[in-house]
């Protein structure tokens, strides 16, 4: 390890690459994590195709959206260029461990790149957090006009205050999360608790960073605002999303400081309350190279709003409602307000001299998964699925927490009341991973620890020589999935039904070697815009197109046996489709052998389920089976 920080300020000056200075961003992007219920849809084209050619074309050209993207990690003021510096400071990372010997390799907290700034990878060990709840009263605000109806454009539905969501019969809802209690001690668990009482943001991070990030913080009373939710989550925009949101996170900041101050509190007494939660330079705002310093803004702040989420139907409130998101407040006016010294927009908390910028805001019955997918955006991590929402999603699928894993649960009523894992992309993004590098051009052998043990290593990366013409490095990263630790959830499963039906069920995802392609010549998995082919996606051992009644199914199933392993090691039987209408597919032998030359990963028949792997000749097999969730040996080299 010692060798490779060495060697990373050599690598990164090859790097070259130009990054955006700060400025603002596009605000115009809305939308929502997308629709993960697993079904089956038809699609056309002709058979399996070898993936041998298009993957090693030439770099995708930037082009219009052909579809609305669908995300929930709205754009802030220096949102692209931190996430350029990322990109450049991971990069570099990971070539210098290629010269450092075959490891294992874990990254440092800071990179220094080539123009100077430096970027941290690894995130504060105490990432404090601000929770506000917050409920809505009953003003109407008229001044935007009304509909052609008659309707107030901000809704003529009052409220909601928080514990009005109605008890679902769960005869006919098994998905909707509900407690008796939204009350403060409820949430507290949820962010904060032991685990105890089920998993919370604090227990699933601790596991996720292997220790290296504890999630602490405090969570208020309910908070109430004057107007109606509809004058904060109307659609009017166009968007799913709209800038007036911003002003729900300014009215619940200064609704919960008149309250301290209500109660007796001094301003510098808030001001004290506030402090614990400004200790992280998340942009390094003074160039001076120290992250671990206040910058007037809050660190981390989650508003939770009364009410259901817009995804979910929004409740009285229906297309009104707000949808779950992370943005950062008044982002357009960066350069004219903030803090002195740090003028990032935002909006002053009461008459502190603390600001409110980065943001989540999730649904009062939201659940942990959505809760802990924010988080991961809030990190810094990106949306994994297809933000273009086809239906159909992307193969990664619930492979990890930046894709549909927010989802996943133990099979108790609610979604996501106990979210899946981080990948070994996402992990490494945050300098969480310890991995291996193996040459391509030899044969080497690992014993590969699983994902969620703190074993080294945790996965292996193959460099692989980047495009013809192109300068943009690809990988493969190679990882082991078990039925241990949040990848628990996998044994249950996502649901198969769609809807809020009676009798759903789940289908369990795989065990085994997971191999994905990392290529830094994409920067999303829009796989309905280049199918086949995003920044990091797994490679399918069972590619070949599945299907139930003549249909191909959607990626999101297709993906369930994507680990590689031992033909006794045997794909699940799993029973699909809805109630009335069950569809068994049968077990499959285990495929213990990725061979980027010789296998089938991506079909004409599921576009969007496979990948198109560069032809360069690296083989990945496994060598021994694995057993109540331990090690595999596998051997990586040439084809």
């Amino acid at each position: 390890m010692t060798r490779t920080r060495r060697a990373i300020g050599a690598a990164a000056g090859r790097l070259g690459a130009a990054l955006r200075p700060r400025a603002a961003a596009s605000l115009a992007v809305a939308g929502v994590i997308g629709c993960l219920l697993v079904g089956t849809g038809t699609t056309s084209g002709g058979g399996g195709v070898r993936s041998t050619g298009t993957a090693d074309g030439p770099e995708p050209a930037a082009a219009g959206p052909a579809r609305p993207l669908d995300t929930d990690d709205l754009p802030g003021p220096f949102s692209e260029a931190r996430r350029a510096q990322r990109e450049a400071a991971v990069s570099s990372v990971v070539t210098a461990s290629q010269g450092a010997g075959a490891g294992p390799h874990s990254a440092p907290d800071v990179v220094t790149l080539p123009a100077g700034p430096k970027v941290q990878l690894r995130p504060p060990a105490h990432a404090r957090v601000f929770v506000v709840l917050v409920e809505f009263g009953d003003s109407i605000d008229r001044s935007a006009g009304v509909d052609a109806n008659g309707t107030p454009k901000y809704g003529a539905v009052p409220g909601p205050r928080h514990g009005t969501i109605p008890e679902p019969d769960r005869s006919v809802d098994d998905k909707t999360v509900w407690t008796e209690r939204f009350d403060r001690a409820y949430f507290h668990d949820l962010f904060f608790g032991d685990g105890s009482k089920g998993p919370s943001l604090a227990t699933h991070y601790r596991a996720q960073s292997s220790g290296r990030m504890e999630v602490e913080g405090n969570v208020t009373d309910w908070v109430r605002v004057r107007w109606n939710e509809a004058r904060y989550g109307s659609d009017a925009c166009g968007a799913k999303v709209c800038t007036n949101v911003w002003e729900l996170v300014r009215d619940a900041m200064n609704e919960w400081y008149a309250d301290r101050a209500a109660d007796g509190l001094s301003a510098r007494q808030i001001e004290d309350a506030l402090a614990p939660f400004d200790k992280w330079d998340r942009d390094d705002h003074d160039r001076d190279g120290d992250f671990d310093e206040p910058d007037g803004y809050l660190d981390h702040l989650e508003v939770v709003k009364a009410g259901a989420d817009q995804a979910a139907g929004g409740g009285a409130q229906g297309a009104n409602a707000i949808w779950s998101h992370r943005w950062f407040a008044y982002g357009d006016q960066a350069g004219r307000t903030g803090p002195p010294g740090n003028q990032a927009g935002g909006t002053r908390i009461g008459r502190s001299g603390v600001w409110a910028g980065d943001y989540t805001m999730q649904a009062e019955n939201g659940g942990l998964g959505v809760i802990a997918h924010e988080f991961g955006h809030d990190l810094g991590l990106p949306d994994l699925y297809d933000r273009r929402d086809t239906g159909s999603g992307s193969p990664v699928a619930f492979w990890s927490l930046m894709g549909l894993g927010g989802y996943l649960g133990d099979g108790a009523p609610g979604l996501g009341n106990s979210p899946g894992s981080l990948s070994a992309w996402d992990r490494l993004q945050l300098g969480w991973l310890d991995w291996m590098i193996a040459d391509p051009k030899a044969t080497m052998s690992v014993l590969l620890a699983p994902l969620q043990s703190t074993g080294d290593p945790q996965a292996v990366l193959v460099p692989l020589p980047p495009r013809k013409g192109s300068t943009k490095a690809r990988w493969y990263i190679v990882e082991n999935r078990q039925y241990t630790g949040t990848d628990k959830v996998l044994r249950t499963g996502p649901y198969d039904g769609q809807g809020a039906s009676a009798g759903s069920s789940h289908y369990p995802y795989g065990t085994g070697v997971m191999v994905w392609l990392w290529d830094t010549a994409y920067g999303d998995n829009d796989v309905a815009d280049h199918p086949g082919q995003g920044l990091v996606l797994p490679i399918d051992a069972h590619a070949e197109p599945l299907s139930a009644d003549n249909t191909a199914a959607r990626a999101r199933l297709a993906v369930f046996d994507a680990p590689f392993g031992l033909p006794d090691d045997k794909t699940d039987a799993i029973l699909v489709g809805s109630p009335d209408r069950r569809t068994t597919l049968a077990p499959r032998p285990g495929k213990a052998v990725f061979d980027d030359r010789a296998g089938t990963y991506w079909s004409s028949q599921s576009p969007l389920a496979g990948v198109k792997v560069p032809a360069v000749g690296v083989r990945v097999a496994v060598e021994s089976p694995a057993r109540a969730g331990d090690a595999v040996r596998i051997t990586v080299g040439p084809s």
